[in-house]
């Protein structure tokens, strides 16, 4: 169907090199080219060779795109939506329409068609997905409304071009608002890969913006051959920005060179501030001091150029400076750098984690090709390389504390550069970060073994009391109670007898208590039934006083360690209610949680219960946070015990 619309595209170029593209007029075009002696036919020439340029890039990059070598995710959806933009784009496909079918709203749906795929590409580059969850409300409406603009004729109204130009501004404002979300929220190599593709777009925009500010009629006022002069270059001009946004996203893709743009977006925003910045001194000066004293304009001239050439060093020095520091983020400033470190590093405590972030730090950094954290008692904790990024000399920092090396940090420069004396100073105090707080999390980590230790020997502890209470209280408590039994059944005398019975009672309460504690002990329900029906037959054996109530919402069984954990928490919590708050009512609720699990256990007594006093609260905390989780107590109006533990839930 392309390959039909470009041979209608030739034929009907030789009589109306137009083209019906809405720029020109065909006769005025005819005339322009007749006065610049310039063959129709090498005019039409060069509108093919453009339109066949501008498919033939669009459909290598989409190749790229869908190549093996590609990452894969949703580069499909990607290179499908970045064809249509090249084919709908075409002037042969619109040709085709308005030529055999003479159909103008078939030709706004090909335009329609052209909207929606260039918003899709807009918003899925680079990575194939969209920014944020957030945006795609905003991109749906986008799309709608900038349907609703194409495909309604508004021919008849005389300012037709600003419905144009408010699609442009629709679709650049939810297309950059895209791209600012990524920049400032996404992993660092796919913000190497968005300001790729912000560069490009700050073309085109710079592009449309000068077609805006074309008054109607400019370009056909021009004398001579100079209008077509000037509607050749724009087409040139703008096909090659539509190479360049085709280049941008091939190496935002492959990830070839991602570094190098930094360096230009920074000159960029830099001549882009320090230009307006002096053109808005100079402007400020001669019109103050004109109104001051008319009359006087070449002195006025001088003087405000003096001024301009006063205020141009400081200008360009914080133009840099901000330049820098919106697209180094803190590279520039490394002492907010490791200030900001320090504070997150407070926060982490595992030694994995520890590694991410300071690799996470180096990157923001010094843009690395590689860099790893390695811990002699650990081995590797994390390495991370730049994909299609070739290591330069290898830079080794030690990680050490207290003059004890725990392990070493190692950083490459890309191949062709260097660290820089202030980098390598910076990479140092982040080794000296690194090695206190690994030492912290070792240390932490010790804490955490030494609890579960001492978990363990309660448990090897109760095991022992649970076998002693079983196999020889328990018999020997059964054996006294069958022989108080039978030494009743004689003749024997009212009084003797009133003894029996009463030894027979105690007995009967002293088994039951031994049973209540081997159980308590060590819980059989656990591996049979799960930790709710657990809970709930433990509970139906103890005093019904006060009331207690089990509300558990467990999506899935938690594992046996979490699960040992929250029933004897639970245990002792209800205990406790029962013995010394005074409560009238217990309650307990067991939840899933995306993190885990959540156990909260409260009663309506006394309260006043100290967190830090009580062997019982020592044992629930020790219990809780040996696993990885939080334990909290709240003892206001009644008593309020929560657990919230860490596990991995099956699908």
């Amino acid at each position: 169907m392309w390959a039909t619309g470009l041979a209608l595209y030739a034929a009907r170029g030789e009589q109306h090199p137009g083209l019906g593209d809405g720029a020109t007029t065909d006769a005025w075009l005819l005339s322009q080219l007749r006065a610049a002696a310039i063959p129709v036919q090498w005019y039409v020439g060069f509108r093919l060779v453009l339109e066949v340029l501008l498919l033939g890039t669009t459909v290598t990059v989409a190749a790229v795109l869908l190549a093996p070598s590609a990452p894969r995710r949703r580069q499909s959806l990607l290179a499908i939506c970045l064809l249509a933009v090249g084919l709908a784009a075409s002037g042969a496909g619109y040709t085709l329409f308005t030529t055999t079918t003479g159909s103008p709203d078939v030709a706004r749906a090909w335009a329609a068609a052209a909207t929606l795929a260039l918003l899709a590409v807009l918003h899925l580059l680079p990575s194939g997905r969209l920014a944020a969850g957030w945006t795609r409300w905003p991109v749906v409406g986008a799309g709608i409304l900038a349907l609703i603009v194409v495909t309604i004729r508004w021919t008849a109204w005389e300012r037709s071009d600003l419905v144009l130009l408010a699609v442009i501004v629709l679709l650049t404002g939810t297309a950059g608002a895209s791209l600012v979300t990524r920049i400032r929220t996404a992993p660092f190599v796919e913000r190497q890969q968005t300001k790729w593709i912000a560069l490009a777009m700050a073309g085109r925009l710079v592009y449309f913006v000068v077609l805006a500010a074309i008054p109607p009629g400019a370009i056909e006022s021009l004398p001579g051959s100079g209008g077509v002069l000037v509607i050749s270059a724009m087409l040139l001009f703008s096909y090659l920005l539509h190479a360049a946004m085709c280049m941008a996203i091939v190496v935002a893709v492959l990830r070839r060179g991602l570094f190098v743009v930094d360096v230009w977006i920074a000159r960029a925003i830099a001549c882009a501030a320090l230009t307006a910045g002096i053109v808005g001194v100079y402007v400020a000066a001669v019109v103050l001091l004109g109104s001051l004293a008319p009359g006087s304009t070449p002195l006025f001239t001088v003087v405000a150029t003096a001024l301009v050439a006063a205020a141009f060093l400081p200008a360009y020095r914080m133009a840099v400076r901000a330049a820098n520091r919106l697209v180094y983020g803190r590279q520039r400033d490394p002492y907010a750098l490791v200030t900001v470190l320090g504070r997150r590093l407070e926060q982490t405590v595992a030694p994995g984690e520890v590694a991410e972030l300071i690799i996470d730090t180096i990157v923001a950094a010094v843009a690395p090709a590689r860099v790893s954290v390695v811990v002699h008692d650990v081995g590797v904790l994390a390495v991370r390389s730049e994909s299609g990024v070739a290591a330069g000399v290898d830079h080794p920092f030690q990680i050490a504390y207290e003059g004890e090396v725990l392990g070493e940090l190692t950083v490459a420069a890309r191949d062709g550069t260097s660290l820089r004396p202030r980098d390598l100073g910076l990479l140092s105090t982040v080794a000296g970060h690194a090695g206190r707080a690994l030492a912290a999390a070792a240390m932490d980590g010790a804490l955490r073994a030494a609890q579960e230790r001492a978990i363990d020997a309660a448990k090897r502890e109760r095991v022992e009391v649970h076998r002693e209470l079983h196999d020889g209280i328990a018999p020997l408590l059964a054996s006294a109670y069958q022989r108080i039994e039978l030494a009743g059944h004689g003749e024997i005398p009212e009084e003797e007898a009133a003894l029996l019975r009463g030894a027979r009672d105690a007995l009967t309460e002293v088994i039951g208590q031994v049973r209540s504690l081997v159980i308590g002990l060590r819980p059989p329900l656990l591996e049979d039934v799960g930790l709710e029906q657990a809970l709930r037959q433990r509970f139906a054996s103890i005093p019904p006083h006060p009331p207690l109530h089990l509300v558990a919402d467990l999506a899935h069984e938690p594992p046996r360690k979490v699960s040992e954990a929250v029933y004897w928490m639970v245990l002792e919590a209800v205990a406790n209610a029962r013995r010394h708050a005074d409560a009238q009512r217990c309650g307990v609720v067991l939840a899933t949680t995306p993190d885990g699990i959540r156990v909260t256990v409260s009663d309506d007594g006394r309260g006043g219960a100290d967190p830090g006093s009580g062997g019982g609260m020592r044992i629930m905390r020790d219990r809780i946070e040996s696993l990885g989780g939080v334990f909290r107590v709240s003892s206001g109006a009644g008593t309020v015990v929560t657990a919230e533990l860490p596990g991995v839930w099956p699908s």
